[in-house]
């Protein structure tokens, strides 16, 4: 086990404010960033585990801008990562709510009295994090979604069309690019069968066996004869 895993592990047992009403967002999100960075899945270095540096979050200014304190004070005890582009879902990136560019400059408004936009998140129910996070959480670990750096997005399974043939009524230079798309998206998937050759194992959490170093030369040794493909779709 890696030291930097002893240390996740270490934090994950110890932490105080892992009880309700918030401890479980914490230790979930803490669980799912802690794991791709095992897998690689994501660039080094950008989990950014609690406790956070006391500059992390400028407090004051939040309580300012109207924020609750137990708002701002989780803000301060979430993981989170550092670089915003991380696709974790299809079509989803980290939503950075403590951004600048902060809701609290747009003009009054009110709701509307009949239904709006009924596709959206809000109208779905709310559940526990580990409700949500969890079922994400056993997709990374079981390899059925795969996470790359050096690649411009996740692989979250099997597209559509998985009889690789694009829409009849498409332009021969579209018909193109989509199947350059799906030889790069079988090339990705074999990226599974290197993890498994380096002892991961799809059914537990602790991933003892696992040679991460091992897996990481491998994928580079292997990605550097795939990527004229990727870049070419």
């Amino acid at each position: 086990m890696r030291f930097f895993d002893q240390i996740i592990f270490g934090m994950m047992a110890a932490l105080p404010y892992r009880d309700p009403p918030h401890g479980e967002i914490i230790s979930a999100l803490t669980e799912l960033y802690t794991l791709l960075d095992r897998l690689g899945a994501i660039e080094p270095n950008i989990v950014r585990l609690p406790p956070h540096a006391l500059d992390a979050l400028n407090r004051t200014a939040a309580l300012a801008a109207g924020y609750a304190p137990e708002a701002v004070e989780l803000m301060g005890r979430l993981p989170y990562l550092a670089n915003e582009d991380v696709e974790l879902m299809p079509s989803t990136v980290p939503i950075n709510h403590i951004s600048p560019q902060a809701g609290r400059l747009l003009h009054p408004w009110a709701t509307f009295e009949g239904p709006v936009d009924a596709m959206n998140y809000h109208h779905v129910p709310g559940v526990r994090p580990r409700a949500f996070l969890d079922p994400l959480i056993k997709k990374y670990r079981e390899l059925t979604y795969l996470g790359n750096p050096m690649s411009r997005h996740m692989d979250f399974g099997a597209p559509p069309n998985a009889d690789a043939k694009p829409p009849f009524d498409w332009p021969e230079a579209d018909k193109q690019k989509w199947q350059g798309m799906w030889k790069d998206w079988q090339a990705v998937r074999k990226l599974e069968k290197l993890y498994l050759e380096c002892g991961w194992d799809v059914n537990t959490s602790e991933q003892r066996s696992f040679r991460r170093d091992e897996f990481l030369q491998k994928r580079l040794q292997y990605w550097e004869s795939i990527e004229p493909l990727s870049e070419s779709c």
